[in-house]
């Protein structure tokens, strides 16, 4: 996988023009590493790539058959999208082929995660698939949740990967042979969204009852409860250093967090509802956001109005 800039990438690629902007339910969104290009995915099954500059739609990645229902860069040329498919797809954004396909889950693939040489994602048949990235293997296959698996995410640094399930727990797991080696309990309602903060040592996870845990990996425990949303967070991701991290929700706001004492240092509410994904430029000045109805914008730390895309 080589490198190049992601000016280069979005205005060469030979894939389909873009249509337009997304006609239902924008589920996820990702920035590529030199903020550039960023990535929409929603029920329309489209992959959207956005120039990050002008705000326009550059173009489309089309062949899952199913919503795509995440999406992040493994590295300046390539995109990997999950789709209730089932499948996993890397795409390589150089000529918009897949490079790689991965099949092997039963139902709705929801979640997933790279690092490096291997892939894990999660679904709707309760699983945790570890794959080798390049070639699409199933290295192994990961259980325990006892509901639909709708998170993960990993921390590198323990040697470890994150879970969160419907069945109202995260969960870690060793990165080497898949074996569970924390169940993480606290939250009412089903765990939705996951991240990491490398700064304070602290796994982010959000809940369908608004409220968002920090849990400190070290001790396995519980280190700060945050009232986040009126109604469910759909998202949580970190500004680089890691000192702050940012989350949405059904209630169509968008609030940035200090991720040592909890404390509020932004809010900022949209008229679309709900806010389906968040992510944060590579220099912590933008936050992207997916939404309802072809919703896709953003807003810059401090900024009271969401500029819209559309």
């Amino acid at each position: 996988m080589g490198a190049a800039t992601g000016y280069a990438v979005c205005h060469t690629l030979p894939a389909r023009a873009a249509e337009g902007a997304h006609t239902s339910i924008v589920n996820c969104i990702a920035v590529s590493p030199d903020g550039r290009i960023v990535a929409t995915g929603g029920w329309d099954t489209r992959i959207i790539l956005w120039d990050a500059a002008d705000r326009k739609p550059q173009h489309v990645l089309a062949g899952h058959r199913g919503s795509v229902s995440y999406l992040t860069f493994s590295d300046q040329d390539h995109v990997l999208s999950a789709s209730w498919d089932t499948q996993l797809r890397l795409w390589n954004l150089r000529d918009g082929s897949v490079g790689t396909s991965y099949a092997g889950h039963r139902e709705n693939v929801s979640a997933l995660a790279i690092d490096g040489d291997l892939i894990i994602s999660g679904g709707w048949d309760r699983e945790i698939i570890m794959w080798e990235a390049a070639s699409g293997r199933i290295i192994r296959r990961v259980t325990g949740h006892r509901e639909q698996v709708l998170a993960v995410a990993f921390l590198p640094e323990q040697g470890l990967f994150a879970s969160a399930s419907y069945d109202l727990t995260v969960r870690l797991w060793r990165r080497g042979d898949g074996g569970e080696v924390a169940l993480l309990e606290g939250h009412g309602r089903s765990v939705n969204c996951l991240t990491v903060s490398g700064a304070t040592g602290r796994l982010i996870s959000g809940a369908t009852d608004g409220e968002i845990i920090l849990w400190d990996v070290a001790s396995r425990k519980e280190a700060l409860r945050v009232a986040a949303h009126d109604g469910f967070v759909t998202s949580v991701a970190v500004l680089p250093g890691g000192k702050e991290f940012v989350s949405t929700g059904g209630d169509g706001v968008l609030r940035r967090w200090d991720s040592h004492s909890g404390h509020r240092l932004q809010e900022t509410r949209s008229v679309n509802r709900p806010l389906w994904s968040v992510a944060v430029s590579p220099d912590g000045q933008q936050f992207y956001l997916a939404g309802h109805n072809g919703f896709v914008g953003s807003v810059s730390p401090d900024e009271t109005v969401v500029q819209s895309w559309n």
